[in-house]
C-alpha cells in the first residue's frame, strides 16, 4: 500500500471518528471525582484517565498547590538559566531519592526530550528507535536531522532485539555511540520493553547506550514508585531515563535521570528547552513536591497494591470473556484489538452511549489494522466498574461482528 493511500485512509478514519463525536471532546463537569465525567451531556465512567494511582485528587497534593500559590503566585516568569525558584532544587533532590541518580526537571516530558536528545547525541553517533517509541521521542530525534542531515537514524521492528544486534554489529564501524530509544511501558498497547535482554546486549557492546521513556511506568510500580524500568535496572552507566509526572505521579512536568552529574550539567547548560522554555509554575511545583513526599512515604505501597488488584481483576475477567487483549497483563494500560479503524470507532461510540468512556486508537498511533480500544485503569474505579466494562466490550464486539457480516451479504 502506498504512503499516499495510507495517509488518505488515516484522514478518512479521523474524519469519521470526529463525525461520530468520539475524539476532540470536552467534559461539562464543574468538578471531578476521578471516576465519572460528563461528555455531550452523557455521564460516563472514565476509562481514559492516566492518573493511575488517583493522586490528582489527593488532599496533600491539592494543599501543596494552594500553599505554593499563596507563597509565589501563579507564575515565576524567569528562565532557570538566569534565576529560578529555590524549590526546584528541593524537588530535584527528592527526585534523586526516588530515581537513584542525578535528575533534572523539565516543563514536560516532550519539552525535555527536545532539550536532552540534541545535546546527548553527537554528530557521529547513531540513533536506533523502536518503531513504537513515543511520538515525543521521535519528534526530538527528527530535530537531529534538521541540524545535521548526515545524522544516522534508523527504526527497527518493535522489541526485535535480534534486529537490533544485527544493526549494532554493522553500525559500530565508523560510528561512535549507538543510542537505542524505547519506552519502558508503551503508551497504547501497554506492553513493555524487554529490559533484561537489552541490558545483556549492553554488556556485550560497550558502545550501546539506552534512552528509555518510562512515562507510563511511573508511580504504580517500583520502589518509591520509580517505575517499571527502575524496578528492573537500578542503575547503569549508559542509561538515560525519562518519565512524566503528569500521569501516575498526579502532578505535572517531566524528569530526566542521568548516570552522572556531568551529563546532567551538560544538558541543563546546553539543552535548548531548558534554557528558553518557561519553567514549571509554582502551583505545579507544589503538586510535584507533595507527590514526591508521598512517593517516599509508607503511603505509596498500599496505593500500588490497590491498583494491582484492579489490573489483575480486569485482565482475569477479560481473559474469561475472551477479549482480544494486546500488550502486558502487568500494566494499567490495556488494549482491545478490533481491527479496522472504522469498526473501532463504531464500538467506542456505542460504549460511550452505554456510559463507558474509552479511547479509540488507530493507525498511525498503532500498527495498521490493529485499531481498537485503549483502556486505562485507575484506583478511582471499582471492581464492578471493571467487570461491567469488560462485559459491555464483549457484547459490543459480538454486535460488531453481526453488523459486518450483515453488510457483506
Amino acid at each position: 500500500m502506498s504512503v499516499i493511500t495510507t495517509e488518505k485512509e488515516t484522514q478518512i478514519s479521523f474524519d469519521y471518528a470526529l463525525a461520530q463525536q468520539i475524539v476532540q471532546l470536552n467534559i461539562q463537569d464543574e468538578a471531578l471525582d476521578g471516576r465519572m465525567i460528563t461528555v455531550n451531556g452523557c455521564p460516563m465512567i472514565n476509562f481514559g484517565n492516566c492518573s493511575y494511582l488517583g493522586l490528582e485528587l489527593h488532599p496533600a497534593i491539592k494543599a501543596g498547590v494552594m500553599l505554593m500559590t499563596q507563597r509565589y503566585g501563579s507564575l515565576y516568569a524567569s528562565s532557570r538559566s538566569y534565576v529560578g525558584l529555590g524549590i526546584f532544587e528541593e524537588l530535584e533532590d527528592l527526585m534523586e531519592q526516588i530515581f537513584g541518580g542525578p535528575t533534572l526537571m523539565a516543563t514536560c516530558t516532550t519539552m525535555g526530550h527536545l532539550g536532552v536528545i540534541p545535546v546527548l547525541v553527537g554528530p557521529h553517533d547513531v540513533v536506533i528507535m523502536d518503531q513504537q517509541v513515543h511520538a515525543s521521542v521521535q519528534m526530538a530525534v527528527s530535530c537531529l536531522k534538521g541540524s545535521n542531515p548526515a545524522q544516522q537514524v534508523e527504526k527497527i521492528k518493535h522489541n526485535n532485539l535480534a534486529m537490533l544486534e544485527n544493526r549494532i554489529q554493522k553500525l559500530s564501524v565508523g560510528n561512535n555511540k549507538i543510542w537505542y530509544m524505547v519506552d519502558g511501558v508503551y503508551s497504547m498497547f501497554g506492553d513493555v520493553a524487554p529490559i533484561p535482554e537489552i541490558l545483556e546486549l549492553m554488556d556485550r557492546y560497550d558502545n550501546l547506550y539506552l534512552y528509555c521513556d518510562d512515562a507510563h511506568g511511573m508511580s504504580w510500580t517500583g520502589r518509591h514508585g520509580a517505575g517499571f524500568f527502575r524496578s528492573r535496572c537500578a542503575y547503569h552507566p549508559r542509561v538515560v531515563l525519562s518519565t512524566s509526572l503528569g500521569k501516575g505521579f498526579g502532578a505535572a512536568g517531566g524528569t530526566f535521570t542521568f548516570p552522572n552529574q556531568e551529563m546532567k550539567h551538560k544538558v541543563r547548560s546546553l539543552g535548548g528547552t531548558f534554557i528558553f522554555a518557561a519553567p514549571l509554575s509554582p502551583p505545579l511545583l507544589g503538586a510535584c513536591l507533595a507527590s514526591a513526599r508521598i512517593h517516599l512515604s509508607d503511603e505509596l505501597a498500599p496505593l500500588q497494591a490497590a491498583l494491582r488488584v484492579r489490573i489483575d481483576h480486569f485482565v482475569k475477567v477479560a481473559q474469561e470473556l475472551k477479549l482480544p487483549l494486546a500488550g502486558s497483563a502487568e500494566t494499567p494500560v490495556q488494549f482491545v484489538v478490533i481491527g479496522k479503524a472504522e469498526n473501532a470507532v463504531d464500538v467506542v461510540k456505542r460504549l460511550h452511549q452505554r456510559g463507558f468512556y474509552v479511547n479509540m486508537s488507530a493507525y498511525p498511533i498503532v500498527p495498521q489494522g490493529k485499531g481498537g480500544l485503549r483502556i486505562t485503569l485507575t484506583n478511582h474505579l471499582s471492581l464492578n466498574d471493571l467487570s461491567n466494562l469488560a462485559k459491555a466490550v464483549r457484547e459490543e464486539l459480538d454486535e460488531q461482528v453481526k453488523l459486518v457480516q450483515s453488510a457483506t451479504r
